[in-house]
């Protein structure tokens, strides 16, 4: 299955690592979702999952999220 936003709102970006790369990551904010089937190839696989904010929140306290990109989203 594939999630695809109807409505992508631009929440800003920020340098992926200011000290090494002038590489910006851009945020968007997919709303209106639709669920279809998809064909991706292996290497443009993404598991996703929905939180709460207070469980990500606690996620992030216990160390289940690292990944600094996903942080500063």
């Amino acid at each position: 299955m594939g999630v695809y936003p109807q409505t992508l709102e631009n929440l800003g970006r920020f340098l992926q690592n200011a000290r090494r790369s002038a590489h910006y990551i851009h945020v968007f904010l997919g709303t209106d979702l639709d669920m279809r089937s998809s064909s991706p190839e292996p290497v443009e696989f993404i598991e996703w999952s929905w939180h709460e904010e207070q469980e990500t929140d606690e996620m992030i306290r216990r160390g289940e999220i690292e990944e600094v990109i996903l942080l500063a989203a």
